[in-house]
């Protein structure tokens, strides 16, 4: 795989295999697989027109000021051939071409001009795993391995975040410890009053008197409201 820096302008030496250049018109438009942006070089039957023609098989492409976004590079190869039996006389043979060419946002690592080969071997319709070429796995398996390490930079920068934090941390930890240690400390106190009262309640019980019987009822509602209270902040 050829890296060029999408802001660089390049060039392109197209090789046909499939036959001579001038045996039909044609028009390659040249895209990424992000879109955007095309460049477009085309023979009409008589002349070029964005590229130049350097033998039968090979034409060179520049690509100036050309404004593709970043991606890989591909081609839509549309060919013009006569045939009597289409009613406006021309049969549309159109394929797909991925060069091993990716435009990218860092240094470029090659040299211009590029080359490239366009040959009858297409880009299967994709109707199935079976139907994707190579070329096509490969550039899945790119974009995997791109977002792959992504993901590696950002779950780095997290941990980084969590080292520099560890302070806070184990404040809040030690807080936390500190509110158990309280929590138990209120939990002991509630046993050991517990352990008062029913301790005194048979006393209370032995030595009440009509009086304070009438004044326990009394002050009932209080003591419930201050029971349902104690449980609130238990629960």
């Amino acid at each position: 795989m050829e890296f060029i820096n999408h802001h660089s302008d390049f060039k392109v030496l197209v090789e046909v295999k499939s036959r001579s250049l001038t045996m039909y018109p044609f028009e390659f438009t040249f895209f990424t697989t992000k879109g955007g942006e095309t460049v477009v070089a085309k023979y009409d039957g008589s002349s070029f027109s964005g590229c130049s023609k350097v033998d039968d098989n090979h034409i060179i492409v520049p690509f100036d000021n050309h404004q593709l976004s970043t991606g890989r590079l591909k081609c839509r190869q549309e060919t013009f051939i006569p045939d009597s039996d289409y009613p406006d006389g021309v049969k549309n043979e159109v394929t797909e071409i991925a060069f091993d060419i990716e435009l990218v946002c860092g240094p470029s690592s090659t040299v211009d001009p590029i080359s490239a080969v366009i040959s009858q071997t297409i880009l299967k319709p994709v109707k199935g795993a079976d139907y994707f070429t190579p070329e096509d796995v490969e550039e899945f398996t790119d974009k995997i391995g791109r977002l792959l390490l992504a993901d590696a930079s950002y779950m780095q920068s997290v941990a980084n975040k969590i080292a520099s934090n560890q302070s806070f941390i184990d404040d809040v930890a030690t807080s936390i410890v500190a509110m158990e240690t309280f929590a138990n400390a209120i939990t002991n106190k509630l046993a050991a009053s517990s352990q008062f009262a029913s301790s005194v309640a048979p006393i209370v019980e032995s030595q009440a008197t009509p009086t304070i019987i009438s004044e326990l009822k009394a002050n009932e509602t209080f003591i419930v409201a201050v029971a349902n209270k104690v449980a609130d902040k238990l629960n």
